[in-house]
């Protein structure tokens, strides 16, 4: 396992400004907090989807350029690779994946966000949570941004696994989550989780049948600090 940590200045993330979360807030099925749909739904209609900010352009690529690549490449092009943008939001990246040729799905928590990414992106983006999507197909990679870090602790792992077992052999879970410690809300009662990278490592690496390929933290502990990972699966 390969571990880098550096601070890049150009990261931005989330403000932080954290109260403790009310647990009885939590749906049942793990992967889904009632008042960060909540947000969500609430902005779902007013969100720009349009807006492609260098560095999120800059993940996109990161995690293409980790796709397997097929032996059979010859015979097999950009369309036959199979992409699920999981918590896909408004629907920025699952159009950046549409538009260089991948085959894409995509699925979101709030409702409301469904209906904009699936305007934005021609396609049908599923209203469905990380424990409730299941696809009848595999996919060569998994895009997880900004959107694990919402997902309670305790459920974290579980969501892992649900997506991993969505893998092909060989193929690639990519994910972002804070950079920190504990588990608390912002000023607009959003759900956020923080690991330190020790943590992350311990509990990605506990993912049957994949192995970590990479994982680092983006920017110092704090505020804009992200951890990126990737898990591939076994082939």
């Amino acid at each position: 396992m390969k571990i880098m940590t550096f601070y890049n200045p150009l990261y931005f993330g989330h403000t932080r400004n954290m109260s403790k979360p009310p647990c009885a807030n939590r749906q049942i099925s793990f992967g889904a907090d009632t008042l960060t749909i909540n947000y969500y739904d609430k902005i779902g209609s007013k969100t720009r989807g349009d807006v492609l900010f260098e560095q999120t352009k800059e993940q996109m690529e990161r995690f293409l350029g980790n796709l397997p690549v097929n032996p059979d490449s010859k015979k097999r092009g950009i369309e036959d690779i199979s992409i699920l943008d999981a918590g896909c939001g408004s629907g920025i990246c699952s159009k950046y994946f549409i538009e260089k040729g991948y085959d894409v799905d995509a699925f979101d928590a709030s409702y409301e966000m469904c209906k904009r990414a699936s305007n934005y992106t021609g396609i049908n983006v599923e209203h469905k949570e990380f424990s409730t999507f299941s696809p009848d197909k595999k996919y060569d990679g998994i895009y997880a941004r900004n959107s694990l870090l919402h997902v309670p602790r305790d459920e974290f792992k579980d969501a892992i696994d649900s997506m991993t077992v969505l893998l092909k052999p060989n193929g690639i879970l990519w994910g972002t989550i804070k950079a920190g410690n504990g588990e608390q809300r912002d000023n607009k009662n959003r759900l956020f989780n923080y690991y330190c990278i020790d943590e992350a490592s311990k509990i990605l690496s506990l993912a049957k049948n994949t192995s970590i390929v990479n994982i680092q933290q983006y920017g110092q502990e704090g505020d804009s600090s992200v951890i990126e990972f990737i898990l591939r699966k076994d082939a």
